[in-house]
């Protein structure tokens, strides 16, 4: 029990040094918060990357304040998530939960995203991050989504295994169950309409120095379905002040 705490207590430790926010906000992986908390001020930009559109749209960046079991940030984009010629901007905060499940640190949030058509989300998370093996971590949520431009009021599943290698590098695979229409980037990038179908995403994130990293994904990746079509790649970049 006594190592099981000491390699949980390491693993917060590298993972608030390094925490990297979702392409929502908060700090995770692509889409699912984990329960770890940012350092100090984090400016970070995170992207669904479309290179087949020539139209230039400010991206999606967030400013983003953690300390201790706290996390508070905000965000804006160029390009909304329900319309591409409509910007948007974002609030968020994360709060560490004084109990724990078991290995598990639990963390709740929430987000409000508005644009300037009057469209708005509201997401509500629970989430737990444990230990699982040697410098991995796995990571829960339960999300619960409120959408004016779907008309969606709707539980989504995540899951999360982030492993962290020795050069520092994480790498991380996500599944989603049951994803809302406004995170379903798939949709996008796809021929035909995944909705309601298990996805996946994969992902690196690599620190270049103590304050700058980087980050590599695919998401969308449809899982049980023969439609074809591009993938979601994801580029990052965050900075620690």
């Amino acid at each position: 029990m006594k190592k099981l705490l000491l390699l949980g207590l390491a693993l917060a430790a590298v993972s608030a040094a390094f925490a990297f926010p979702t392409v929502t906000g908060t700090s995770g992986g692509i889409l699912v918060p984990s329960s770890d908390v940012s350092n100090g001020v984090t400016i970070a930009t995170t992207n669904f990357a479309d290179f087949d559109d020539d139209d230039f749209q400010f991206p999606p960046t967030v400013l983003l304040y953690g300390k201790d079991a706290f996390e508070i940030g905000a965000g804006y984009a160029g390009e909304s998530f329900y319309n591409e010629d409509a910007f948007s901007w974002s609030v968020f905060g994360k709060w560490v939960l004084p109990v724990a499940l078991g290995p598990a640190k639990l963390a709740a949030g929430a987000e409000y995203r508005t644009d300037d058509d009057d469209y708005h989300t509201s997401f509500l998370y629970l989430t737990g991050t444990m230990p699982v093996f040697s410098s991995s971590k796995l990571t829960l949520t339960a999300l619960h989504t409120d959408d004016s431009y779907y008309d969606e009021n709707k539980f989504t599943f995540m899951a999360n295994l982030e492993k962290t290698l020795e050069s520092g590098a994480a790498v991380g695979l996500e599944w989603y169950w049951g994803l809302p229409g406004v995170l379903d980037f798939s949709s996008e990038f796809n021929d035909a309409s995944n909705a309601g179908k298990p996805q996946g995403a994969a992902y690196i994130t690599y620190p270049v120095d103590d304050q700058l990293s980087l980050r590599l994904g695919i998401s969308g990746i449809v899982l049980n379905t023969e439609d074809e079509g591009d993938n979601a790649w994801v580029l990052g970049a965050a900075y620690t002040l």
